[in-house]
């Protein structure tokens, strides 16, 4: 039942994701992945609070699973809480460290609060982990670029590039 809610919810189709997990729910309420489903099909159908009490008891389930707190994090994003989904994106971080997505991510809400240097940190170390992060090079060529640090802004420019990945950054990054 939960892995036909992640198939319907991959489809785009959230309101029968939820439909599967409910059934799911009737049957086995302690599932421990049914409170990560929620989660995250609560956030994409925009019921943050609702997303919020299932991540909570989904990280506390999985403590130590990363994609418990990854997920938490993308809903503490979606409540405009950027200080506590970095705490979550640190342990995902910790717990999985050979994991690129998780500074990435970080990366990313250091540029929504106007952090330049932590956020080039973040995404500094996602292109450590993973090289062909393509995502953490085109934002550190943005970043760069926003900040006027043209010579840099190309290097990352020509590394995705260089990449030669089918990926729609790649279209951006030629213009």
């Amino acid at each position: 039942v939960v892995l036909k809610a992640f198939v319907l919810l991959e489809k785009g189709m959230a309101k029968d994701s939820l439909e599967s997990l409910l059934i799911g729910f009737k049957m086995e309420r302690q599932h421990p992945a049914l409170h990560f489903a929620f989660c995250q099909i609560h956030r994409k159908l925009g019921n943050a609070k609702i997303s919020d009490r299932a991540c909570i008891i989904a990280a506390q389930q999985h403590h130590k699973n990363p994609l418990a707190h990854y997920e938490y994090a993308q809903t503490l994003m979606a409540m405009g809480n950027p200080v506590e989904a970095l705490k979550e994106l640190t342990q995902s971080e910790n717990l999985d460290p050979k994991n690129s997505s998780y500074p990435y991510e970080k990366g990313m809400i250091f540029i929504y609060q106007n952090n330049n240097d932590e956020a080039e940190k973040s995404l500094k170390k996602a292109l450590s982990v993973n090289d062909k992060n393509i995502e953490a090079a085109y934002q550190l060529a943005y970043l760069y670029a926003t900040q006027d640090k043209s010579e840099l802004a190309k290097t990352y420019v020509n590394k995705v590039l260089d990449m030669g990945l089918q990926h729609p950054k790649v279209e951006s990054a030629k213009l």
